[in-house]
């Protein structure tokens, strides 16, 4: 059934607005998060916060919270804002590998900016699409033609020209990045 112009034309609205708020998201986190290092400078330590409390938002999700219920003769019962999925000890040792990655990944992500502008580590992040395409390369032998890896050059140099006049060079924002590109580049 073809698609009304219409109906394209909300959705290709609802994609722009997606993107723009997750964009929007993106930049207020990265600046909350380096106005937060600059008065608690502990990196590491925060980035490991934000992973634990996303465990709780998780678990909060999955517990068992108590609902009246008119039609129920006992009135009460339990349900959870979504379902508990049920994890083997399989499931959970497959799993353990990506996680701890993720959480490396982030955790590093989060500290880059503690002694570095905010804008360097954009650029320094911007070439990790790069590296995790190269490391696919040589990994998993999984070769894009040469103009899905041309397409990320404008991204990277428009990165670095935008933010050219406040880049503030940090070893530590360099290894952090590196260290944060590593650990997404091997989970994916």
């Amino acid at each position: 059934v073809a698609e009304s112009r219409r109906a394209r034309a909300l959705r290709l609205l609802r994609v722009c607005a997606l993107l723009g708020a997750w964009y929007g998201c993106n930049f207020a986190y990265s600046i909350t998060n380096k106005a937060a290092l600059g008065l608690w400078p502990f990196p590491f330590t925060f980035g490991a916060i934000q992973l634990g409390v996303g465990i709780a938002y998780v678990l909060v999700l999955w517990s068992p919270l108590p609902v009246y219920d008119r039609a129920a003769p006992r009135r009460w019962r339990t349900t959870t804002l979504r379902a508990h999925p049920t994890f083997t000890r399989e499931h959970v040792r497959e799993m353990l590998p990506a996680a701890f990655l993720l959480a490396v990944g982030h955790t590093a992500a989060t500290a880059a900016p503690a002694y570095g502008s905010v804008a360097f580590t954009n650029v320094v992040k911007t070439t990790e699409t790069l590296f995790a395409s190269i490391c696919l390369a040589l990994v998993s032998r999984e070769i894009f033609p040469p103009l899905v890896y041309a397409t990320l050059v404008p991204v990277v140099v428009g990165v670095a020209l935008a933010t050219v006049h406040e880049l503030d060079f940090s070893w530590f924002t360099l290894g952090a990045c590196g260290v944060s590109m590593n650990a997404f580049a091997l989970y994916s």
